[in-house]
């Protein structure tokens, strides 16, 4: 089953508004040092759920609960990476 026209255009103003906060929620920092856009990146939300099965199963093969694993992103930049994870249920 397709979707409707009306559901494209709901589907697509989602993904605009979605695509928007997530660039403002970046345009605002403000580093006290020079800077290089691409040396300033975090691990968006979206790859942090395509990687939630590969994290869980790493996991449960150790023994451990989401909330137990210990995750290093090193594109931390502004913190992000602790709510994406967060959300997903790993909290430590």
């Amino acid at each position: 089953k397709s979707f409707s026209k009306k559901e494209r255009e709901a589907i697509v103003a989602s993904d605009k508004r979605r695509l928007q906060e997530a660039v403002s929620a970046t345009a605002q920092i403000q580093h006290p040092f020079p800077t290089a856009e691409d040396d300033h990146c975090e691990t968006s939300a979206e790859a942090y759920r395509d990687v939630a099965p590969v994290l869980e199963f790493l996991a449960e093969s150790r023994g451990k609960k989401r909330s137990r694993m210990s995750i290093y992103d090193p594109y931390f930049c502004a913190g992000a990476v602790v709510q994406h994870l967060q959300g997903l249920g790993f909290t430590k």
